[in-house]
């Protein structure tokens, strides 16, 4: 939650992960990238082949990630009400899921995690 607020009114940019502006897939991996779940930069959609299906209440836990727009577009999940996201005209946001994006989103994935180190 740190990263993303950190990052909320920051612009938006096509093709940038940041510091200054990002794009939506650039500020899902920066987020992830400073809470220690580096992965590759990567497009909406390719986030959505790698990623595991999330059904149920599961869907809305913070952290998962919602795609919108046909694959285009993609946020990180805050609750059941809404998530965080890039914003072509308002950059880094927070938008509710009721209204404009509900009829919108595609479905929900979370990224898989690498398996810890077992500690003996």
């Amino acid at each position: 939650m740190r990263g993303i607020q950190s990052k909320l009114g920051i612009p938006y940019y096509y093709g940038s992960s940041g510091p200054n502006r990002y794009d939506c897939s650039g500020f899902v991996w920066s987020v992830f990238n400073e809470a220690g779940l580096g992965f590759e930069r990567v497009s909406a959609r390719s986030l959505w082949a790698n990623g595991v299906p999330v059904a149920g209440d599961d869907r809305y836990k913070f952290g998962t990630l919602v795609f919108l727009n046909g694959l285009g577009h993609v946020g990180i999940v805050a609750d059941e009400n809404g998530f965080y996201h890039a914003s072509t005209s308002k950059g880094i946001i927070y938008s509710p899921f009721k209204g404009y994006w509900d009829k919108r989103i595609v479905g929900f994935r979370r990224l898989p995690v690498p398996a810890l180190p077992v500690v003996e």
